[in-house]
């Protein structure tokens, strides 16, 4: 018997759905609203052309040796985030009063979030937007967070998009 063989199939993810159903739909005039990446006119993924250069540059870039970074990331990438994130005059930037990380990606970021905010804040309420990716759900649920679905609009910035009247968003 494979050790896998009671391993259980994770359910289909919403936002694929959507990326499912443009594929099915035969109108030619149709637009992609899952998955948000750039595309040409015929649907083909669109690399931007500083995208292409930065490849370029680092991959010709002699000083750049292929060693470990630091646990918490290149410092330097860290510093232009949390300037670009809190503009890089802001007083928490200028008092040092940010603290960041660097994450291989958005699933690995929310899990490094989820497992900081167990163990440093407490077991919370975490709440997600419907629809979410599916493993947003999972990641918190299994670091001890309870989950709730925002509800409002996330795109009025017009207050702290950062709170509801529930309390603050992790």
């Amino acid at each position: 018997m494979s050790l896998w063989a009671d391993l259980a199939v994770a359910p289909p993810d919403a936002i694929f759905g959507v990326t499912a159903a443009y594929e099915k739909d035969p109108d030619p005039c149709k637009i992609n609203l899952g998955v948000g990446a750039y595309r040409t006119d015929t649907g083909e993924p669109y690399v931007l052309n500083v995208v292409k250069k930065v490849e370029h540059d680092i991959l010709n870039d002699a000083k750049i040796n292929k060693e470990y970074l630091p646990i918490d990331g290149l410092p330097q990438l860290r510093k232009v985030a949390a300037g670009l994130i809190f503009g890089d005059n802001s007083t928490v930037v200028r008092e040092g009063r940010v603290a960041t990380i660097q994450s291989l990606s958005g699933t690995g970021a929310l899990t490094l979030a989820a497992a900081f905010f167990k163990q440093f804040v407490g077991e919370k309420t975490v709440y997600l937007p419907s629809p979410t990716w599916g493993n947003h759900k999972k990641i918190f649920s299994d670091a001890g967070h309870k989950i709730a679905e925002l509800v409002g609009n996330v795109a009025d910035t017009s207050a702290n998009c950062a709170y509801t009247g529930a309390g603050f968003l992790m």
